[in-house]
């Protein structure tokens, strides 16, 4: 192996192309980059070992070694079915430390899976073979320092308890839609910042934990749709409840301002059509209808009915009742009078992320 000439550390780098090169014990490297990530002075060092550490961690070389037979044979004989026995090997891997606390049905398949890291021990990264737990009901990942989710969650069809508190999770993954026997998902203390509508799609989730997440929530009637057992003993779920509580009062005054606004205006300016590069998002599909009405509701003071039926915008009837719909549910629109429409603070942070993907 070779080594740092400054304090003789291996190099992360090194340590990777030594794997790759069959030159080195792959827990041999994972134990060599765990100690270089924790201890090492220099913070490049330290962030290259992490790096280093979720790449090798996403390699079908570590999957390939995981499963031989000295590495699943402890919980073979342990009880554990042929199939998920590898998948413990894996996190114990990445993690340089048996896997325990788990449990299995008569036949060995895992039912129960608690990973919680620390500042020693974490895997860094949601490895795809845990979808492959078919039985899997109980799946604690907290303190993982993980940032996303294979699509691949789906399948786990019996999966009642999920926990991916403690993370650096910045969206509520599209697939956990799929797990409809969900009752308990904790999300508390990642960089969640909206809740997503498909939350009320799981008719068995009774408990939600949302702490220190700074939520945008886009639509209220996500909580009313919860079945909750018992909103007292929840705490989270009572924050969550007073949120939306809060969130209605704020819209209520915001209306009352915009209506006042509206009522004192004595004349419309003239509409203000978008760009042509913006108007060329209906000519494509998915259509962009959502932008263009934002942006036309974001540069007026107000816009009527008939001025997104008009050149050079020329929305149907029944597609632009539809949309309106869309932005008033969601709040980022509002009916101000018979016809006419204003954007609200919501709306203009819809737009402006909008915009903000369309750039990237």
């Amino acid at each position: 192996m070779e080594w740092e000439n400054s304090d003789r550390e291996l190099k992360p780098r090194n340590i990777y192309q030594n794997v790759l090169n069959r030159n080195i014990n792959i827990r041999e490297a994972f134990r060599s980059l765990i100690n270089l990530s924790l201890y090492h002075l220099n913070q490049e060092i330290k962030a290259q070992a992490i790096k280093i550490r979720i790449d090798l961690a996403k390699s079908n070389l570590v999957w390939e070694f995981a499963r031989s037979n000295n590495n699943i044979e402890l919980y073979l004989n342990n009880g554990v079915y042929p199939s998920d026995a590898p998948v413990l090997a894996l996190l114990e891997i990445l993690i340089d430390c048996e896997i325990l606390g788990y449990e299995t049905n008569n036949e060995g398949y895992i039912t129960f899976l608690p990973l919680f890291g620390s500042d020693n021990s974490c895997v860094g990264v949601f490895p795809e073979q845990i979808c492959d737990l078919k039985f899997l009901y109980v799946l604690y990942f907290s303190q993982q320092n993980i940032r996303s989710i294979p699509k691949c969650v789906k399948n786990l069809t019996y999966l009642k308890k999920l926990d991916l508190s403690y993370n650096n999770l910045e969206k509520v993954p599209n697939e956990i839609q799929e797990l409809k026997n969900l009752t308990f998902l904790d999300l508390s203390f990642n960089k969640i910042q909206e809740l997503p509508t498909f939350v009320k799609e799981l008719t068995h989730l009774n408990q939600l934990y949302l702490a220190d997440e700074e939520l945008n929530v886009p639509h209220r009637n996500v909580f009313d749709c919860l079945n909750v057992a018992d909103l007292e003993e929840n705490l989270s779920l009572k924050a969550l409840s007073e949120l939306f509580a809060k969130l209605e009062k704020k819209e209520q005054t915001e209306r009352k301002e915009l209506t006042k606004k509206f009522s004192e205006q004595k004349e419309l300016s003239a509409i203000i059509y978008p760009p042509r590069e913006i108007l060329n998002t209906l000519l494509n599909k998915p259509r962009n209808f959502e932008y263009v009405m934002l942006w036309m509701l974001g540069n007026n003071f107000a816009c009527g009915w008939r001025d997104f039926k008009s050149d050079p915008v020329n929305i149907s009837q029944a597609t632009l009742s539809k949309y309106l719909s869309i932005l008033i549910a969601n709040n980022y629109a509002y009916r101000v009078s018979k016809g006419y429409y204003i954007i609200t603070e919501s709306g203009r942070r819809r737009l402006n992320k909008i915009e903000s993907s369309i750039k990237k």
